[in-house]
């Protein structure tokens, strides 16, 4: 009993990835498989061998082609570490007996990671200036407390200089009430002899 085991071939053809950013998720390594064989057959392709730092990656791919058939293989990738470089993985195909039938290296960039925040609080208070997302010029203490015996506000926006001013007015007036209480009560204020 004699048989005969036929596997076919397949290339890889223009396999890209775009610069993406490190640690980012939107990495895709976009490639064409062709069955340049003369029959049918199956075929596994995947990423192997990344060169540079750690690089996650979908796993392989089993792809069943006609004769001359080609298909669109896309992979998504990211790095796991925050550096920026040059980077290359390989990308093989393999045949139903395990024959690796073509391997293309692709180069692509990594950029740095850039860790951006943004606006957390919308309005950031920091001793008595209120700095707001919409503007770039904070508010000052005239700004958000505008009425002078706003007592509570200055407490409140830690508008420590306006405060002691309003405690200063409130100590003059309470005392000049006080003397002329005194002064009635025991008519001695300004009396001549």
């Amino acid at each position: 009993l004699t048989y005969v085991v036929t596997a076919g071939t397949a290339e890889i053809h223009n396999a890209t990835v775009g610069t993406f950013e490190a640690m980012s998720r939107n990495a895709v390594l976009n490639l064409t498989l062709l069955n340049v064989g003369q029959i049918p057959g199956r075929f596994d392709v995947g990423i192997r061998n990344c060169s540079g730092f750690p690089v996650a990656t979908d796993p392989a791919m089993t792809v069943t082609l006609d004769v001359q058939e080609s298909v669109f293989v896309r992979f998504r990738m990211f790095s796991t570490a925050p550096t920026s470089g040059e980077m290359v993985c390989f990308v093989a195909v393999t045949n139903s007996e395990g024959e690796v039938t073509d391997v293309q290296a692709v180069g692509f960039e990594v950029t740095k990671t850039e860790i951006d925040q943004g606006a957390q609080a919308g309005n950031v208070e920091v001793r008595g200036v209120l700095y707001t997302s919409d503007t770039l010029e904070p508010q000052t203490c005239a700004e958000m407390c505008p009425d002078f015996w706003d007592a509570w506000c200055f407490w409140w926006k830690d508008c420590m200089d306006l405060l002691m001013r309003f405690l200063a007015g409130l100590a003059l007036v309470l005392g000049l009430l006080f003397v002329t209480w005194y002064c009635r009560l025991y008519r001695m204020c300004l009396s001549r002899g």
